[in-house]
């Protein structure tokens, strides 16, 4: 049940910046990184939450799956 809550949770947050940005994760770290001398508090904030989303997704999908083939 957590790993399901877990992934649901990472899911929306992962939703949430592909509606507010318009576009998916890597697209958005290629238009991060290519950003020279100006700085976008937000749009880094966001980078970083969303990054970790990205990370923590990847975990919690595959503990969900090793417990469903348990």
């Amino acid at each position: 049940m957590i790993s399901l809550a877990k992934v649901q949770k990472y899911e929306t947050e992962l939703n949430h910046y592909q509606k507010k940005y318009q576009m998916c994760f890597d697209d958005f770290e290629k238009k991060i990184t290519a950003l020279e001398n100006a700085e976008n508090f937000e749009m880094e904030d966001d980078y970083l939450d969303w990054r970790f989303a990205v990370h923590a997704l990847k975990i919690w999908e595959e503990r969900k799956a090793i417990h469903e083939h348990a």
